[in-house]
């Protein structure tokens, strides 16, 4: 039988676990938003998509990567886009 301390270490890991894997799937699914919308945008070719798309799987940051959607959605070119990028 466990004890309630190690029971408590075991659930407070499991929950960390739990909160990594949700911060990874919103930057997974913002990082695959961003490159669907500048695709559609501006029908990237993999020349101009690709480091982009290098350059998005760098960033951790949820709420930066929040900003960049908007921005994917405001932006005038791929190109101004990528400036964005490397201000980061």
């Amino acid at each position: 039988m466990e004890s309630p301390f190690s029971q408590e270490i075991y659930l407070e890991g499991k929950q960390e676990g739990l909160q990594q894997g949700i911060q990874q799937g919103k930057r997974i699914a913002l990082r695959s938003a961003i490159m669907e919308i500048l695709a559609n945008r501006f029908h990237l070719t993999y020349r101009v998509g690709k480091p982009i798309e290098e350059k998005l799987d760098k960033i951790e940051d949820v709420s930066l990567l929040h900003c960049l959607l908007v921005e994917a959605a405001t932006v005038a070119s791929p190109e101004e886009f990528a400036a964005q990028l490397h201000v980061q």
